[in-house]
This record gives C-alpha cells, sequence and structure tokens, in this order.
C-alpha cells in the first residue's frame, strides 16, 4: 500500500514537471510558419540595394516592410494561443481543500428530539403570574 502512495505521488508530481511551464516574462518570437518569419527583416530606405531592382528583390523588400504581414503573423500567434488556452481548459483540474477548527467546548451534535433527553429547557410564563 506504501509503494503505491509514493507510485501515485511520483506520477502526479512528475505529471507537473513534464508539461509546458509558462514563464510570463518570455518574449514572444514570431512562429516560422508565418510568411514575415520567411521573409528577410525589414530594410532602411539607407541599405537599398545599388542598381537595377529585380522582382525578386522588390517581393522580399515589399513583404519585410510591410505591417499588414507582420500583423498576420501576429494574428497567426494569438490564435494558436487561444487555441492552446481552449484546450486548456478540456485538461482535468485537480484540486486540494482543507480545514481544521477546534473548540474547547463540548458541543452537542444532535439536539434533544424527547422529553428524557437532557438539553435547555425554560419555563414559558403565560400571564405573568403565579397559577390560579
Amino acid at each position: 500500500m506504501k509503494s503505491i502512495v509514493i507510485l501515485l505521488t511520483a506520477f502526479v508530481l512528475g505529471g507537473c514537471a513534464i508539461m509546458r511551464s509558462t514563464d510570463p516574462y518570455l518574449s514572444v518570437s514570431m512562429p516560422s510558419r508565418s510568411l514575415s518569419a520567411r521573409t528577410s527583416p525589414p530594410v532602411s530606405p539607407a541599405k537599398m540595394p545599388e542598381g537595377p531592382l529585380t522582382l525578386q528583390r522588390a517581393i522580399e523588400v515589399a513583404l519585410a516592410n510591410n505591417p499588414e504581414v507582420t500583423a498576420r503573423g501576429w494574428d497567426a500567434t494569438a490564435a494558436q494561443a487561444r487555441r492552446d488556452q481552449a484546450f486548456g481548459a478540456r485538461l482535468p483540474r485537480l484540486g486540494i481543500v482543507s480545514g481544521y477548527a477546534h473548540s474547547l467546548d463540548e458541543q452537542r451534535l444532535i439536539a434533544a428530539s424527547k422529553n428524557a433527553e437532557p438539553g435547555l429547557l425554560q419555563a414559558i410564563s403565560w400571564g405573568g403570574g403565579l397559577p390560579a
């Protein structure tokens, strides 16, 4: 029995170590499947190619400097993050809640329900005085 508990604990803790950790300080990198990641870095006007511009080079410069292409890449990254979040919502969750209360006063767990059982009795006076 003890070995089963140890094995189960190792399995649960091992599963926690295997899952992808989320680091909020990790910089976001563009996925390689987006169009902007496949193009060259933006070209400044000072580094424009000298001489005649070929069609292939013009397309590369246009894609590298087009903000809409970069925005589409970020949209694809955001869609992937939403998909991962939806997948994570379907995974099972394990939670542990614990509590403890202690009182030095003895308490009666079951209230008195019959006349012979001890309980708190109080005389109710009708009419405010001695019986006639």
